[in-house]
C-alpha cells in the first residue's frame, strides 16, 4: 500500500506544472522537453512584455526551467 501511495505521489509530480503546480490544463512541451500549462506560458509572456510580438514572429521562448 505504501508503494502505490509512492508511485501515486511521484505520477502526480511528473503532471504538474512547476510554474502553478497544479495537474497540467492544455498542456505545452517545449524544445527543451520542459511542460507547463498554456495559461502559465501565455502569462509570463505577458509579463515580460513579449506577448503581442512573440506569437506573430514565432520568436522562440526561453524555458523558465532551463532558460533554454
Amino acid at each position: 500500500m505504501v508503494q502505490l501511495s509512492l508511485e501515486m505521489h511521484n505520477f502526480e509530480e511528473e503532471l504538474t506544472c512547476p510554474i502553478c503546480y497544479s495537474i497540467f490544463e492544455d498542456p505545452r512541451v517545449l524544445p527543451c522537453s520542459h511542460t507547463f500549462c498554456r495559461n502559465c506560458l501565455e502569462n509570463i509572456l505577458q509579463a515580460s512584455g513579449n506577448f503581442y510580438i512573440w506569437r506573430p514572429l514565432r520568436i522562440p521562448l526561453k524555458c523558465p526551467n532551463c532558460r533554454s
